[in-house]
């Protein structure tokens, strides 16, 4: 029997051709004293490979979405 997708973390992730890609985290109400570059460098997606990820992430995670 397949486990439960963790569906917060689902909705962060994106899987494609070349590896797994997952939204930054970090951004909050805290950042607006940040300067803007320090608040770029943590918008948008980062790739993650399995080696990064782990074999047991990958099966609790990205396993039950394909």
């Amino acid at each position: 029997m397949a486990g439960k997708t963790n569906k917060a973390w689902a909705k962060r992730i994106r899987l494609t051709k070349r590896g797994i890609l997952v939204r930054r985290s970090g951004l909050n109400h805290y950042n607006a004293k940040e300067n803007a570059r320090q608040k770029s460098r943590k918008r948008g997606w980062r790739m993650l490979t399995a080696r990064q990820l782990g074999k047991k992430a990958i099966e609790r995670f990205v396993g039950t979405l394909q």
